[in-house]
């Protein structure tokens, strides 16, 4: 596993990088936010440990560039500002954990792995192919990441089709936006709900005939969303 840390007290870094080192990690190691830009976007580790309150660029435009950028890997804050306010602003820019200085460094490695576990799994959802399958009409094809409703042929993103195979598989139960984004997203936060209400309306505009009376996906007020009736 390669691990990004970017912190600019030398002395953090350092150790940081000499404690992953020893769990076994390839670590890459940053002294301010401008200079961790420029390795994720090379390097693309799997996970990334950010310090809030760096030079060049802090943590929170780190990671707000990141998610601007497509980049999904897990970030973890460290950061002496452990205020509430602080801690939901770095998690509504797209980070998935906030942890105040000091910190164990114990703990820090848990959380890490942690999260690499989540990615991993959402990571082989999206790699293992279903058998083909209908929802309302609708022609699924997960190894070919294809739809097809009559002659139109709609293409699909790994991401839309692990979606629809957990939609079918669940099919009748309403399924929450958390379980929703663990499974298709692989993150334990998202920068809002928003992103899964925009990846869900994008999705009905390629399969649905009708925007104002969806067939293949219901929302479910106040849960999340459904494929089928329930007890269906």
């Amino acid at each position: 596993m390669h691990i990004l840390i970017a912190d600019d007290d030398p002395n953090l870094r350092t150790g940081l990088g000499v404690l992953f080192g020893q769990q076994g990690f390839q670590c890459t190691l940053a002294a301010d936010g401008e200079q961790a830009l420029n390795l994720i976007r090379t390097n693309a580790p799997d996970i990334c440990v950010l310090d809030v309150m760096m030079p060049e660029l802090d943590g929170f435009e780190l990671c707000r560039t990141l998610r601007q950028e497509g980049f999904l890997m897990p970030v973890i804050f460290l950061t002496a500002r452990d205020s509430e306010q602080d801690q939901l602003e770095g998690l509504n820019l797209g980070a998935d954990d906030y942890m105040a200085k000091p910190f164990s460094p114990a703990a820090l490695v848990a959380r890490v792995n942690a999260k690499l576990r989540r990615t991993h799994y959402a990571r082989d959802a999206l790699l293992q192919p279903a058998q083909p399958f209908t929802m309302a009409g609708i022609a699924i094809n997960p190894a070919s990441l294809t739809a097809h409703r009559g002659e139109l042929s709609i293409q699909l993103t790994k991401r839309e089709m692990t979606f629809l195979c957990l939609a079918n598989l669940k099919q009748g139960e309403a399924l929450s936006k958390d379980h929703i984004l663990d499974h298709c997203w692989g993150r334990a936060y998202l920068p809002s709900s928003r992103v899964l209400d925009q990846f869900i309306a994008t999705l009905r505009r390629k399969l649905e005939r009708e925007l104002q009376s969806p067939r293949v996906i219901h929302t479910i007020h106040g849960v999340g969303y459904r494929y089928g009736t329930p007890d269906s």
